[in-house]
C-alpha cells in the first residue's frame, strides 16, 4: 500500500514548516505529501517550493498552489485527485505526526473492507498558559479526539481512495460538516470504521481573540443541513435535536426566565443545571494550571461561555428555519 498525504494550508507559513518536518521523518519510505496552498499572501511558497526539489529517499513532495481562495475541502478534493497512492491520509497544518503515524494507520487497512482509518488527536499546549493569562489571553482553540467517534474530523484521518471516490468525495457545497458528511457516505457504502490509538498526532491549541472565539461558532448555521441529509445520525445529538446538552440545558434556561417571571419564581430554579455545567465546563489549557488557577479561570470564563453558548444556539436557530431541520 502506498499513502498519499494530503495537506491543505493557507497562510500559516510560520507552523507549516513544522507540519512538514514531521511527515517527511515517518519511519516509512515509497510515500507523497501533496501541500494544496489555499491562495496563501504570505511566505508559504518561498517555504514550500524548495522542499519540492530537495533530495528525500523516503518520499516526494508535491506543491499546489491556488490562485484564488477556495476552502479547505476544495484543496483536499484537488490532493485527493491528483493523489497517486491508494490510501489517503489527510491532516492538518498546525498539526504534527508522531514518527510511526503513517505506519500504523496503514497497518489497519490490511482488513479489505475496512475503508476509514481515524487516529488519535492530542492537543499539544507549547505555551506557558500563566503567562498568556497574565498578558490578558483568555481564549483558546485547539482539538482533541481520544476516542472513536462519528464526526470524522480531517485533522488526522485515514481513507482507502477507492472508498473517496465511490463516495464523490468532499462536498463543496456544504459550508460546516464536510468532513462528517464524507466519513458518513463512505460508511453508508458498507465500509468499515477503525480507531487506531497509535496514529497519533498533535494539534496546536492557540491563542485567539474574543471577536475568533464567537465567528467560529458562524458555521452552525450549516450543521442543519447536515442532518436533513443524514437523518438517521440524529440518534448521536443530544434527545434528536441538541448538539450537545450544554445546548439543551441552554435551551431550559431560557425558557425558565418566562416562566420563572409568569408562573412561579421557583422555575427559575430550572436555570441552575446549565449555570452548573457552564461552571464545571472542560477546556484544553486548565490541563495546565494549578487547582486555585482553574478555580479563578473557570469563573473568568464563565460569563463568556454564555455568551458564546448563545452565538452558537443563535446560529443553529437561524440555520434551522433557513433549512427546514431543526438542530438546537
Amino acid at each position: 500500500m502506498k499513502a498519499s498525504v494530503i495537506l491543505p494550508t493557507h497562510n500559516r507559513a510560520y507552523i507549516l514548516k513544522y507540519c512538514i518536518q514531521y511527515i517527511l521523518n515517518q519511519n516509512i519510505s515509497d510515500y507523497e505529501v501533496i501541500v494544496i496552498d489555499d491562495a496563501s499572501t504570505d511566505n508559504t511558497p518561498d517555504l514550500v517550493s524548495p522542499l519540492t526539489t530537495s533530495h528525500c529517499p523516503k518520499t516526494t513532495l508535491k506543491y499546489i498552489r491556488l490562485d484564488k481562495q477556495k476552502g479547505p475541502y476544495v484543496a483536499r478534493n484537488i490532493g485527493i485527485k491528483e493523489a497517486s497512492g491508494n490510501i489517503i491520509a489527510f491532516i492538518d497544518d498546525d498539526c504534527v505526526a508522531t514518527k510511526d503515524w503513517l505506519t500504523n494507520g496503514l497497518t489497519a487497512f490490511s482488513d479489505t473492507n475496512l475503508g476509514i482509518v481515524q487516529g488519535k488527536t492530542e492537543a499539544k499546549i507549547d505555551f506557558d498558559v500563566k503567562e498568556e493569562l497574565k498578558k490578558g489571553h483568555f481564549f483558546f482553540r485547539g482539538v482533541q479526539i481520544l476516542n472513536a467517534g462519528w464526526q470524522y474530523q480531517t485533522c488526522n484521518i485515514f481513507y482507502r481512495k477507492s472508498a473517496l471516490i465511490a463516495a464523490n468525495v468532499f462536498d463543496e457545497r456544504l459550508h460546516a460538516g464536510e468532513d462528517t458528511d464524507l466519513g458518513t457516505r463512505v460508511k453508508n457504502l458498507g465500509y468499515s470504521y477503525a480507531f487506531i490509538q497509535s496514529a497519533l498526532v498533535y494539534h496546536n491549541v492557540d491563542q485567539i481573540s474574543l471577536t475568533s472565539y464567537l465567528k467560529d461558532y458562524k458555521r452552525s448555521q450549516y450543521v442543519p443541513l447536515y442532518f436533513k441529509k443524514h437523518k438517521e445520525l440524529r440518534e448521536k445529538l443530544f434527545w434528536r435535536y441538541f448538539w450537545s446538552k450544554y445546548d439543551f440545558f441552554l435551551t431550559i434556561a431560557i425558557l425558565s426566565i418566562p416562566l420563572g417571571l409568569l408562573v412561579s419564581p421557583f422555575l427559575l430554579l430550572l436555570a441552575l443545571p446549565y449555570l452548573l455545567s457552564t461552571f464545571l465546563r472542560f477546556h484544553l489549557v486548565t490541563v495546565k494550571m494549578g487547582r486555585l488557577l482553574t478555580l479563578c479561570y473557570r469563573i473568568a470564563m464563565a460569563p463568556f461561555s454564555v455568551l458564546s453558548d448563545i452565538v452558537h444556539i443563535s446560529y443553529f436557530i437561524i440555520g434551522s428555519i433557513r433549512y427546514r431541520s431543526i438542530v438546537i
